[in-house]
C-alpha cells in the first residue's frame, strides 16, 4: 500500500478541543484512529462517535491512506 493522506474532521466542541475542524496526516500504512487523535492531543481520553468513509467505526479501527474520518461528540442523556 502506498502513502497518502488521512483527513480527520471534527464536529461540535471537538473543533475547539482539537484546535481546528480538520487535520490531515500523511500515512504509509494503516494506523489506529486513537493513535492519530492522540498525536493532536495527548490528553484525549473521552467517548466519541467515529465514522470512516461514512461507515460506523471505533477508536480501534484503522484509517488508511485516502480515508476521511469524522469524529463527533458522544451524545447522551436521560
Amino acid at each position: 500500500m502506498g502513502s497518502g493522506q488521512v483527513k480527520i474532521v471534527f464536529f461540535g466542541f471537538l473543533i475547539d478541543f482539537f484546535k481546528g475542524r480538520e487535520h490531515i496526516f500523511e500515512v504509509d500504512s494503516p494506523v489506529k484512529i486513537r493513535d492519530l487523535l492522540r498525536k493532536i492531543s495527548p490528553n484525549f481520553n473521552f467517548e466519541v462517535v467515529v465514522v470512516v468513509n461514512d461507515y460506523p467505526a471505533t477508536m480501534d479501527s484503522f484509517a488508511r491512506p485516502g480515508d476521511i474520518v469524522k469524529v463527533f461528540p458522544h451524545i447522551g442523556g436521560g
